[in-house]
């Protein structure tokens, strides 16, 4: 098991349907285990953003579950030298997820077109290690201030 980070980590997650949706496609991830925090908002309608939310909070834990049981060690006490390894972790488990939600997809033409944004935490050490795809935002709170630590990038295709 990994040592717990040196600091207190508060985490909750909760979701809402809002005012204009009839119906919620977000899922979230609070494992505290894992220093794991993921939020996913899904899109496409009925099922598909809802599968795609929750299938890419499925597949994120599932990979960063692996990758500690492949190397405890390097989870438990990181060094200097591991600074890579754990970007490389996190971006290889949102793939993984973009892989999965594609193959569903492809499996049931109902789901076709759905789709998640994802913002990840992985903490591991003194060291926060952030994914992030899409719209939705992540911040710190600290110290009785907010700082946003995400961006959100758009592309676009015109013809």
């Amino acid at each position: 098991m990994a040592a717990p980070p040196p600091f207190s980590i508060d985490a909750r997650g909760a979701t809402d349907v809002g005012r204009r949706r009839e119906h919620n496609e977000d899922a979230y991830l609070v494992d505290l285990e894992l220093a794991l925090f993921v939020v996913a908002d899904g899109m496409g309608g009925h099922a598909g953003g809802g599968t795609a939310s929750a299938l890419a909070v499925k597949t994120i834990q599932e990979r960063i579950r692996a990758a500690r049981a492949a190397s405890p060690a390097t989870f438990a006490s990181p060094k200097a030298e591991d600074a890579g390894h754990f970007p490389s972790v996190l971006r290889l488990a949102v793939e993984a997820a973009c892989r999965a939600i594609f193959g569903a997809a492809q499996e049931d033409p109902s789901l076709a077109g759905m789709g998640t944004t994802v913002t990840a935490a992985l903490v591991v050490g003194r060291t926060t290690f952030l994914a992030h795809v899409g719209d939705s935002r992540c911040y710190l709170v600290r110290g009785g201030r907010i700082f946003q630590l995400s961006r959100t990038t758009r592309w676009s295709t015109s013809s």
